[in-house]
C-alpha cells in the first residue's frame, strides 16, 4: 500500500491502551493538525470531507462500507496520499486485508469513530466559514450571487441554480459515495480478470507439447528411419537398411573377384601376400 505516515500517531497506535487514546478527540485533533500542515489549504476541505464520509459509513450496518481499496484514485489522493492518512484509517479500525490493496474494518468501535467524526467536523466547519479566503471560485460565485440579488429570474432558480446548502451538501456526499462504490466495483472486476488470467496460464502449462500416446503408423516409422539413416551416410556408400539398388540387376557381389582378375590359386596367393607380407 502506497501511504504517507504520521510518526507520533503511529506510535500511539502501537500502545496496549490505544483504544483509550483513540476515544479522545484531542488526539484526533493532533492527527488532523499534522494532515493540515502537510496539505495545501485548497485541498484540505475535500480531504477532510472524504475522511469524514469514510468514518460515517462505518456506522452504517452494511458490509460494503467496511472495505476500502488502496488503488482507488479517491482513496489514494485524498487519504493514503496524505501524511497521517494511513494512521487515520488504522485509527478508525481498518487493517490490511487478504489482498495487498485491500483494507478491511472487521470490528468497528463506535466511540472511537464518533470522536474522529467530531474532530473532522470542526475542521470542516472552520474551513467552510473561511472558504471565500482560500477558494477563489467560491468567492467569485458569492460575489456574483450578491450582484444578482435584485434579479427575480436568477433568484427563482435561473442560471446560477438556486440550490440550498443542504442540497449541495447532499450532492457532494453522494459524489463521494459514488466514488467509493466505483472503487469497489472496479477492484472486483480487476480481481476477476487476474483470476481468469491465472487460470488460463495454469491450464496452458498443463498441456503437453506432444502426446506420447499418439499413434504413428509402422510404415511411416520405417520410412522416417530410412530417411534419417540415409542422411547420415556418405553418398554412394552401401546402406544395409535400404533394399538393393536396381543397378545391381540381381548379381550377388559376394561371389565376385577383385578388380584385378586372377585364377583361383593366383588370387589366394595375392590375398596372402597382402595379409602377411613378403617374408
Amino acid at each position: 500500500i502506497n501511504k504517507q505516515q504520521s510518526t507520533i500517531f503511529g506510535v500511539m497506535l502501537q500502545t496496549p491502551d490505544k483504544n483509550k487514546h483513540l476515544s479522545r478527540e484531542d488526539n484526533w485533533d493532533m492527527l488532523l493538525e499534522g494532515i493540515e500542515q502537510n496539505c495545501p489549504i485548497q485541498n484540505q476541505y475535500s480531504v477532510f470531507k472524504a475522511m469524514r464520509k469514510v468514518a460515517q459509513n462505518l456506522l452504517i450496518d452494511d458490509e460494503k462500507y467496511r472495505t476500502l481499496y488502496a488503488d482507488n484514485d479517491m482513496v489514494q489522493k485524498k487519504i493514503l496520499g496524505r501524511v497521517g492518512g494511513y494512521e487515520f484509517l488504522r485509527g478508525i479500525g481498518f487493517k490490511q486485508g487478504s489482498d495487498e490493496n485491500e483494507l478491511v474494518a472487521k470490528n468497528v468501535d463506535g466511540p472511537i469513530v464518533n470522536a474522529c467524526i467530531n474532530s473532522l467536523s470542526r475542521k470542516i466547519t472552520r474551513l467552510k466559514q473561511t472558504k471565500a479566503q482560500w477558494d477563489p471560485k467560491y468567492a467569485q460565485r458569492k460575489s456574483g450571487k450578491q450582484n444578482n440579488n435584485n434579479n427575480p429570474l436568477l433568484n427563482n432558480g435561473g442560471h446560477h441554480g438556486g440550490k440550498s446548502q443542504a442540497q449541495l451538501q447532499a450532492e457532494e456526499d453522494e459524489m463521494l459515495n459514488a466514488a467509493l462504490r466505483a472503487s469497489q466495483e472496479e477492484h472486483v472486476k480487476d480481481m476477476l480478470r487476474r483470476q481468469d488470467l491465472a487460470l488460463k496460464q495454469a491450464q496452458q502449462s498443463k498441456k503437453p507439447n506432444q502426446n506420447p500416446n499418439q499413434y504413428i503408423p509402422m510404415q511411416n516409422q520405417n520410412q522416417n528411419q530410412y530417411q534419417n539413416y540415409n542422411r547420415m551416410q556418405p553418398q554412394n556408400q552401401y546402406n544395409p537398411l535400404l533394399p538393393p539398388s536396381n543397378n545391381n540387376h540381381g548379381v550377388n557381389f559376394s561371389n565376385q573377384k577383385s578388380v584385378n582378375m586372377y585364377n583361383k590359386h593366383e588370387e589366394d596367393d595375392h590375398k596372402a601376400e597382402e595379409l602377411f607380407g613378403d617374408k
